[in-house]
């Protein structure tokens, strides 16, 4: 979204950790930017609410709690139905998240071809363990239930770029693409 990517601060957003909820001293959230975010919306509309939370994300690289009460009482909406649009798609999170965000697919199709082992290859080489984003703030892995390519599976998204077929030499020559 044109706007938002100039009032993003350096530091701020993505791989960082939140802080506590509704702390309105977090110096990382700056609501400033709800502004920009509901720029040319129709905020009677409920239509507008996954546009606004997609927005917030590329603003902030995720859905800040602080945001979310913010634009519950601009959108005149309850923090609740934020939260519950914004878990329900897993394109959209309330944590931050890695620079590269990896989605591998792990329903049966993939399942059956071996996505689990690989799945446990990308954690060790990510060094990423209980949580999902590595610690470098580079990379966050999330298991989807399908990403479409269940003909081709294993396999995964890295960003917007699809990969088929997979295996642990094939996932190493794709990350060195996302360093």
């Amino acid at each position: 979204m044109k706007g938002v990517a100039e009032l993003k601060k350096p530091g701020k957003g993505r791989g960082e950790r939140p802080h506590g909820p509704h702390d309105k001293h977090n110096p990382g959230v700056d609501l400033s930017l709800i502004n920009v975010i509901l720029k040319g919306i129709d905020a009677s509309s409920r239509d507008a609410i996954l546009p606004v939370l997609r927005r917030t994300q590329e603003a902030y690289g995720y859905i800040p709690k602080e945001a979310v009460f913010e634009l519950a009482k601009r959108l005149k909406t309850t923090p609740a139905h934020l939260y519950g649009v914004a878990t329900f798609y897993d394109q959209l999170s309330l944590v931050p998240r890695g620079r590269n965000v990896i989605r591998l697919c792990t329903n049966m199709a993939c399942h059956v071809n071996g996505v689990e082992s690989l799945l446990e290859f990308l954690r060790a080489k990510l060094n990423i363990t209980k949580e999902n984003t590595s610690l470098d703030g580079r990379y966050t892995i999330i298991e989807s239930e399908c990403i479409g390519s269940c003909g081709r599976g294993p396999a995964m998204t890295v960003n917007d770029d699809s990969y088929y077929n997979l295996t642990p030499r094939k996932i190493e020559r794709i990350l060195a693409r996302y360093k």
